[in-house]
């Protein structure tokens, strides 16, 4: 979930990539990872509470010297822009699920800021948010089985990755609450400023359904129910299938493709939107079943 909202903005027309360097491949290349995947990392939310050993409840910090839950880390996102203050509570696990919840609560945290003083943050709205805790996965696998709230346009609910080097972040999906659209992102936070790669799509938003990120050398694919929704190439160019690019064309390499060399964190969120507030004595709840990561092996 990008921090900076504008971005969204850019979505205007169904996907979009920014140009930058040139490159050409000699025939018969094939771009593709072909290794199999194998699980490293999971949760299935079948204990009593939320597993505090591989999560934690506040949204990161950009900062580790205050990614405390009673510093600025749980403010972060609000004090940017956020919708809601995320509290432990509005996290629970029970009957194999974890359930993020989201609801008018007016509520004020006070927290440290920039200047090692104190500041009050009052929202009107309180959710929940899952973000791995000491763990970080190179390019991989990542894969959700959740089932979103009722499509209404007061929540913005997310699954994605953000770099430990803050270089990388993949919007696996961004859900504004809409019942039959979805969007995907992939952004690259490199010195010269953000560049971006993304696209909004058709989806049916009802019920249970499982979102898959895979991010290989030269293809990042999110996939709902096994059928691919979007597309982050390194190379952008004319393609003969899905893995080989055509010989003797040119292809431009995507300024937005992201550092391999950086690990990210995952984090599953459940925002409410900023205009269309979400009514006194409504709640909006994500429910996931599971979420997993896997790594290829004997890849070629």
């Amino acid at each position: 979930m990008a921090y900076r909202i504008f971005i969204i903005a850019a979505l205007s027309c169904l996907a979009f990539i920014q140009a930058g360097a040139q490159v050409t491949f000699p025939p018969g290349t094939s771009l593709c990872d072909t290794g199999a995947w194998q699980m490293i990392w999971h949760d299935e939310f079948d204990g009593p509470a939320l597993d505090t050993s591989k999560w934690y409840t506040w949204t990161p910090s950009w900062n580790p010297e205050t990614n405390r839950q009673d510093t600025f880390a749980r403010t972060a996102y609000t004090r940017s822009g956020g919708g809601v203050l995320y509290l432990d509570s509005n996290v629970q696990v029970s009957e194999g699920t974890c359930k993020l919840t989201a609801r008018y609560q007016p509520t004020q945290w006070i927290t440290e800021n920039d200047n090692g003083g104190r500041d009050t943050v009052r929202k009107d709205h309180i959710s929940g948010l899952i973000h791995t805790w000491n763990r970080s996965f190179g390019p991989g696998r990542f894969e959700i089985r959740c089932r979103l709230p009722e499509a209404k346009k007061d929540v913005h609910a997310t699954f994605w990755t953000w770099g430990d080097a803050n270089h990388n972040e993949i919007d696996i999906f961004e859900w504004y609450g809409k019942k039959h659209k979805n969007t995907s992102v992939v952004h690259a936070w490199p010195k010269e400023g953000e560049r971006h790669d993304g696209s909004i799509y058709r989806f049916n938003a009802a019920g249970w359904h499982t979102y898959t990120c895979d991010w290989d050398q030269n293809f990042i694919r999110v996939y709902i129910d096994g059928a691919l929704k979007y597309t982050a190439r390194r190379y952008r160019g004319k393609y003969r299938d899905d893995c080989r690019p055509k010989e003797g064309k040119t292809f431009e390499l995507n300024p937005a493709w992201l550092d391999d060399r950086e690990t990210s964190q995952l984090i599953v969120s459940l925002d409410a939107d900023r205009k269309k507030k979400i009514p006194p004595g409504e709640t909006r709840v994500m429910e996931i079943d599971y979420i997993r990561v896997y790594q290829r092996i004997n890849n070629k």
